[in-house]
């Protein structure tokens, strides 16, 4: 028989190597993992109800006492006429600058929160609101209550107001719209829980002794503040007292 009838083994591939291309190397890392759910970091995970109920609540409490009573200001607003007997526009520039304050300062109150977290911005909010409608009641000029109802009340106010909106959303992913719906409706309820008590307060002690009961309302707000609890990895390692001190602004004073 002829060697031409004989089958030829086939050649193996071979790659044609153009000059001026390196040919790429081959990988032997090994290839990634594939990502689960269990490997999400736990801070991302969203409770979507849980505590975070109890945070809804609590904004929604904070914004009956404060933002109801800057809608109750028309009620001020009478009586701040009769004691000083200032103009109209003069005197409704107070209330204006309250309400402007709550959202000129929320920038401001966005960057604080990321500093210090939305628990302590709150708790300072609600001090500083406290301490300036307290302030207000001693009022003997309508330029004073420019600052003090005015800027001071209303930065205290908006410091307070915007972190219960940040926590909410911290909170809720499918359910943040209904818990969003609940924190603001507290707004509009406030209008109608503080008109009658200012109503009554400045009917039969004045309007100084309303706005004081007022501050002090508002100082019961320090329990629903104190609940913004922020999340955390449940995971993570306490840090140790050498890291604590290291990462510390204080830690120049630290021998």
């Amino acid at each position: 028989m002829s060697t031409r009838d004989e089958e030829v083994p086939p050649e193996p591939d071979r790659l044609t190597v153009i000059p001026g291309f390196a040919l790429p190397e081959e990988d032997s890392s090994p290839a990634d993992p594939e990502i689960t759910p269990t490997d999400v970091p736990p801070e991302s995970i969203i409770p979507d109800g849980g505590w975070g109920w109890v945070v809804t609540f609590s904004a929604f409490m904070i914004n009956i006492v404060l933002i109801g009573i800057h809608n109750c200001f028309s009620l001020v607003y009478v009586d701040l006429i009769k004691q000083f007997e200032g103009s109209l526009s003069k005197t409704a520039w107070i209330g204006s600058i309250a309400f402007g304050c709550i959202l000129i300062f929320a920038p401001l109150s966005g960057v604080l929160s990321n500093r210090h977290g939305c628990r302590k911005v709150t708790l300072f909010g609600i001090l500083i609101s406290a301490v300036f409608l307290f302030a207000s009641s001693f009022a003997t000029s309508i330029e004073s209550l420019y600052i003090t109802y005015g800027f001071g009340f209303g930065f205290g106010t908006s410091l307070a107001y915007m972190q219960g909106a940040v926590m909410v959303t911290r909170y809720f992913s499918s359910k943040r719209a209904l818990a969003s719906g609940i924190c603001l409706a507290g707004s509009s309820l406030g209008t109608l829980v503080i008109a009658p008590i200012y109503n009554t307060l400045g009917v039969n002690y004045g309007w100084r002794v309303a706005l004081r009961v007022l501050s002090g309302v508002i100082c019961f707000t320090f329990a629903c503040a104190a609940t913004y609890r922020p999340l955390t990895d449940p995971n993570s390692v306490p840090k140790s007292t050498q890291e604590r001190i290291q990462t510390s602004p204080a830690r120049g004073f630290v021998m």
